[in-house]
């Protein structure tokens, strides 16, 4: 995995391989629920899955700022 913090303090996470891919979507599922989303104040963090579409469900945020996956 690479991850890299961004100028605005963003944590950007990647994969590397279809197994890090597959872990982090695991993770994402286990903790990026809709309990997060409702949180008041996020932490800046970004899974980016892109080159790996298979290894997430998406997340969809409704109009009342929660998320359904």
């Amino acid at each position: 995995m690479k991850t890299t913090i961004l100028a605005d303090g963003t944590l950007y996470i990647t994969p590397e391989s279809t197994l890090d891919a597959y872990a982090l979507g695991q993770w994402s599922k286990a903790n990026l629920d809709v309990a997060w989303f409702a949180q008041p104040h996020l932490p800046k963090i970004i899974v980016d899955l892109s080159q790996y579409p298979g290894a997430s469900q998406p997340v969809v945020l409704d109009t009342n700022g929660g998320a359904k996956q």
